[in-house]
């Protein structure tokens, strides 16, 4: 992320679109990390992690603005990634407590790093927040909804009545997740 700041703080004067700022001086960074699982390989699986910087606006959707931080030939919930994401938290933690001194165009310059959007899909989102995987049949970590309805165009997400889907009450998770917990302890003492 260093190397990277450098590279955008040295070329942002040659930039058509110049770095937002955020009003916070010329060395505050906002970072988006990401994952995301693809049909690839011996394993049928991949995933990928990426870093990009917010301060680029809407060029941070274009994949010249993108950085690999880890890839892998196996799935999002596998344990090297659960390792891996254990330690991206601990570093992201580390980071964001930390100012570096750079050196642009011959100046001096202190650059600090926010960690501000972690844009993922909903499995991968699921796997963060150590909820039960989207393959259930309500799927999304987010709301009631249920495969049998994915396909109602005319269905709204809210908290009033009238709206088809809800969020998720966190005491009816925490009790589902209690019994998922005891399945998995049953089964792993019945093999």
């Amino acid at each position: 992320m260093l190397k990277m700041a450098r590279v955008y703080l040295n070329a942002n004067k040659d930039r058509e679109d110049k770095l937002e700022l955020f009003g916070e001086g010329g060395g505050s960074f906002k970072v988006a990390i990401r994952g995301d699982e693809a049909p690839f390989g011996k394993d049928d699986q991949a995933v990928g992690s990426l870093v990009s910087f917010l301060n680029c606006k809407k060029c941070v959707c274009s994949p010249a603005e993108n950085a690999l931080l880890f890839g892998a030939n196996c799935s999002e919930d596998c344990k090297p990634v659960h390792r891996y994401v254990i330690l991206l938290t601990k570093a992201m933690t580390a980071i964001e407590g930390t100012s570096y001194p750079l050196e642009v165009d011959g100046k001096q310059v202190s650059v600090s790093f926010q960690f501000e959007l972690l844009p993922n899909d909903m499995k991968y989102l699921t796997f963060l927040g150590g909820e039960l995987t989207i393959f259930a049949s309500c799927f999304s970590p987010f709301a009631d909804v249920c495969k049998s309805e994915i396909n109602c165009l005319q269905g709204t997400f809210g908290l009033t009545p009238d709206k088809k889907w809800k969020p998720w009450k966190y005491r009816d998770r925490l009790k589902v997740a209690d019994v998922v917990a005891k399945k998995k302890e049953q089964l792993v003492n019945s093999a």
